[in-house]
């Protein structure tokens, strides 16, 4: 980046946030993702155990 010039250094700064974003949203999708399968096998588990 110390070679850019002003107007590509603001380029670059803002695809660097945008992609900090990017991979925050990811992060949170992941974590909903990983609750819900917790949840889901806790459920299975709980019928599973009803059938018995």
């Amino acid at each position: 980046m110390d070679l850019q010039t002003g107007a590509q250094k603001s380029d670059t700064k803002s695809k660097i946030a945008q992609t900090k974003s990017s991979i925050k949203q990811h992060q949170t999708t992941v974590t909903q993702i990983r609750k819900a399968i917790t949840s889901d096998c806790h459920a299975q588990t709980n019928y599973a155990e009803k059938l018995d």
